[in-house]
């Protein structure tokens, strides 16, 4: 059973370094994925009053069985869903906006007023009375592993700037190289090939 997990691990490793852009893979073991939150509840606290950030995606990845992080240039492939949104009363007032041709459509509409070069705000959205807003880093989708029978419940999420650091560090990654980024991945074996005794740190080791 084990050598089953190894050779599907085997598998996602090279479909992932096989992607555009993909220069690294590090396997998160349990005490990675609790230095990750804290330094995720640390940039929560810190953040403004009156806008804070709250990781979701971040979250989310790491409920997973295996969780594994990858450095990434700019040539990887773009995502097609926001990558942070601004909620404020539960309604989203604003968004990253990754498609070209939303962004030129936007730009007509006298409701949304673009903060950022892809970050637009609606301002008919905006209600001074509703109080605080929240910066949300969501839980994206991962389609390349969409392919993988074994595979179940792939998620990802990008960690924000301590944790993108650590990550790094872990990498041994160049911290200095602005153009470098990372993307959490979390995924789930499917229950007839992941043994219940084995876990992040298990798995890790097989595949290292």
């Amino acid at each position: 059973m084990k050598s089953d997990v190894a050779q599907i691990m085997r598998r996602i490793e090279a479909t992932l370094l096989g992607i555009r852009g993909v220069i690294g893979l590090l396997h998160l073991a349990d005490k990675d994925l609790g230095e990750i939150l804290n330094l995720e509840k640390d940039a929560e606290e810190r953040s403004s009053s009156n806008a804070r950030v709250f990781n979701a995606g971040v979250r989310e990845v790491s409920k997973r069985q295996i969780v594994l992080a990858i450095a990434k240039t700019t040539e990887f492939p773009p995502t097609s869903a926001p990558t942070v949104l601004l909620v404020s009363n539960g309604e989203i007032v604003g968004e990253e906006i990754v498609d070209h041709s939303e962004v030129e459509r936007l730009k007509g509409c006298p409701e949304a007023v673009f903060v950022a070069e892809k970050f637009v705000l609606y301002r008919d959205r905006v209600k001074p009375e509703a109080g605080a807003s929240l910066f949300v880093f969501p839980p994206l989708a991962f389609p390349m592993l969409d392919q993988m029978d074994e595979v179940r419940e792939v998620v990802a999420a990008s960690p924000t700037s301590l944790s993108d650091l650590y990550i790094k560090t872990r990498g041994g990654w160049n911290m200095s190289d602005t153009r470098l980024g990372t993307l959490l991945i979390g995924f789930n074996i499917a229950s007839s090939e992941m043994p219940k005794s084995m876990n992040k740190n298990s798995v890790g080791l097989l595949t290292s």
